[in-house]
Order: C-alpha cells, then sequence, then structure tokens
C-alpha cells in the first residue's frame, strides 16, 4: 500500500511539478463499419517543454497548459487557421487542467501560486480570475453543468473523487483513492473515473443521481488516462499505440503509429462531435 500511496501522490502533484517534454496532437476521427480511421496528425503545440492537458473549447478550437515565459499558461488554438492565444498569464502562478464551462464563454483552470496555493479558478472574458472553491486542493475535475463538478482532491497523500457544488460550496465524497481521469460517458447520464484497488486502475462509471458505481475496464500497467468514443468504447493510450474497447470486452488495436509521429501516448480528448481526437505525446 506504501507504494501505491507514493504512485498516487505523484498523480496528484502533476500540477506541482511540471514534467518532461510533452507535446500535444490532434486527429482527425473517422466512423467506420469497424469502428474508427485515424488520419492527419498534427503536432499542435509544436512548443519546448510542457505541453499537456488538451480539451475541446469546440469543434474547431482547443484548450491546453504550455510553458511560456518559464511558467505554464492556458492557450486557446484554433485548429483551422493554426492561430494560438494566450488566455492566462497572472504573473502569480501557473495554470494547468483547462475546460470550458459548459453554457459560457469562460473556462475554468487549477492555478499553483507562487506561494504554493493550489486551488481551481474560473477565468472570465476578460481574463480576471475567482476561486470556485476557497479551501479544496483539487487535482483534476469534469464539468458535470454548469454548476456542478466531479474532481479529486488531495487528501494526506492520496486522491479521493468528490462532488462539488459550485453554488453552495457543498462536496460529498464518493470514492477514495482515484486518478486523475475522469470523462463524461457518451449517450449516458453517468461519469466514469479511475478507481485503484491493489495498485490496480479500473475504469469505473457512476451515476450520481444514485452513486451507483460499476467496474468497467482494467487499464494495464502503467496507463492512467482513458477518453470514451462516440460508440461507446473506451479508448486509452500505451507506447505509440491507441487501443479501444467496449466495457468488460477485449481491448484491440484502433491504431498504431510510428515512434516518429508519437509516443508514450498519455492525456486523450474527444471533440464534441466525435470527428477529432487529441491526444499528449513525449516530446
Amino acid at each position: 500500500m506504501k507504494k501505491l500511496f507514493s504512485f498516487l501522490f505523484g498523480l496528484v502533484s502533476l500540477p506541482l511539478f511540471a514534467q518532461g517534454g510533452t507535446e500535444v496532437y490532434t486527429a482527425q476521427l473517422n466512423a467506420t463499419e469497424d469502428g474508427y480511421r485515424l488520419t492527419q496528425l498534427t503536432n499542435r503545440s509544436k512548443n519546448p517543454g510542457y505541453d499537456n492537458q488538451p480539451s475541446f473549447w469546440s469543434e474547431d478550437a482547443l484548450l491546453y497548459a504550455a510553458t511560456q515565459n518559464g511558467q505554464t499558461d492556458i492557450v486557446f488554438h484554433q485548429l483551422a487557421t493554426g492561430e494560438k492565444n494566450g488566455r492566462s498569464a497572472t504573473g502569480q502562478g501557473s495554470e494547468y487542467s483547462p475546460l470550458r464551462i459548459p453554457s459560457t464563454d469562460e473556462y475554468s483552470a487549477i492555478r499553483l501560486d507562487t506561494t504554493g496555493l493550489q486551488r481551481l479558478y474560473r477565468y472570465n472574458t476578460q481574463g480576471e480570475s475567482s476561486p470556485l472553491h476557497p479551501d479544496l486542493k483539487i487535482g483534476y475535475y469534469v464539468w458535470v453543468d454548469a454548476t456542478t463538478l466531479l474532481c479529486t482532491v488531495l487528501v494526506e497523500n492520496h486522491m479521493d473523487l468528490y462532488l462539488l457544488n459550485i453554488e453552495n460550496g457543498k462536496a460529498t465524497r464518493l470514492q477514495t483513492h482515484v486518478g486523475r481521469s475522469l470523462h463524461l460517458i457518451p449517450n449516458s447520464t453517468q461519469l466514469s473515473f479511475i478507481h485503484w484497488k491493489e495498485e490496480q486502475a479500473i475504469i469505473t462509471s457512476i451515476d450520481l443521481a444514485t452513486n451507483t458505481q460499476k467496474p468497467c475496464f482494467m487499464l494495464p500497467s502503467g496507463v492512467q488516462d482513458h477518453a470514451w468514443l462516440p460508440n461507446g468504447a473506451i479508448v486509452y493510450g500505451q507506447g505509440s499505440t491507441l487501443f479501444s474497447a467496449m466495457p468488460s470486452g477485449t481491448a484491440k488495436v484502433l491504431h498504431r503509429f510510428s515512434s516518429t509521429e508519437i509516443k508514450n501516448i498519455s492525456r486523450i480528448a474527444i471533440s464534441p462531435s466525435g470527428k477529432r481526437i487529441a491526444l499528449v505525446g513525449k516530446e
């Protein structure tokens, strides 16, 4: 168990210590009779250092965290034109894990201040920020709706899963010892998270109305991230290969990249229409 706690603490501390060089990529995700085919892999960040944690603002725009001027800021990237605009440059810290807030033109991000304070903030269209909770040290999160978050919170030396209402500040613990990958399950009212059990990363679904939790798929050793394809299949990366699997099914190769295209695939995001995929790979 001590080994597991050490591993989890490394996951929680990801926003605190910039990893080695990583890049953000996108590819077209084309539906076929057998599943999906990937085309047009493009390096979107092309920036030395830490470029990571992509999320789709829209079908044609991407948010991600990028190293700029000695700190990590949020970049807004127009995919059609390639135009990049910095969305945060607070000077008092670095921002990570950007997500568009549903039904708004604002976004949220985790900020690590130079003082060591780590909190989740809301950023308006003028770049002004306000904390979404004054006390919780949130590591990773996903918006359920415009007022509700499913998030991981650092508790001692591991992360627990919480449901947070940002209007009244109520935080309800739903599970202990969880990982960093949180997602909405398409065509469903459920979400998914990583539950660590005996050092195994288990993708688990959760119905927030009943707190019913169900194991869906056990990830291979060393894999921490997943996402969901529009057809309800899980997708994850290992090395230079993407795999897909239906819940409780057997994984199959979705796409195999060459090591010169992308390697050490980690974070994955799917666009709103399911026609694009964003990936993070080693620089």
